[in-house]
């Protein structure tokens, strides 16, 4: 019978940050003991349960989850312990890109800016807003952009 090898999983920016979400969506705590110094986590799920952290210097080597018992380096547990001491927060919301502004010589104005829709763009003019869809006038003005048709103002 072959046995299937689990590769382990990569602690990864992306895998800490969703962590992390979990961690504030599910309310966990974490909160070091005064008698012993140890450091414990509540669990998300279950309000009667908190999990071991192993801290040494301010590092969390582990955790008593069954994400960390399995030795999976990112739990949500660790994540809340890097929040809480303020080495990791969640990323913000990327800026908005500033728009495009393009003048279709002497014409109407466009500005053309990426919606919050993936593949979308919202295509203002000095009169209305309209989104439009990639089948929409978005491939005619960057095929003018592409060939001189507008210049950037």
């Amino acid at each position: 019978m072959a046995t299937a090898i689990r590769r382990p999983r990569a602690a990864t920016p992306a895998r800490w940050q969703k962590a992390l979400q979990r961690a504030l969506d599910g309310q966990v705590q974490v909160r070091q003991l005064a008698g012993s110094g140890a450091w414990i986590a509540t669990s998300a799920s279950d309000g009667s349960t908190a999990y071991e952290l192993e801290i040494t210097g301010e590092i969390a080597h582990g955790c008593s989850c069954l994400a960390g018992l399995n030795g999976d380096p990112v739990c949500l547990h660790k994540a809340m312990y890097y929040h809480q001491i303020g080495a990791l927060d969640l990323d913000p919301e990327p800026p908005t890109p500033a728009p495009l502004i393009f003048t279709g010589r002497g014409r109407t104005v466009h500005v053309v800016e990426r919606s919050q829709e993936p593949g979308k763009y919202d295509i203002l003019d000095l009169a209305r807003k309209q989104r439009w869809g990639m089948a929409g006038p978005l491939p005619y003005i960057l095929d003018k952009l592409t060939h001189g048709g507008f210049v950037a103002a």
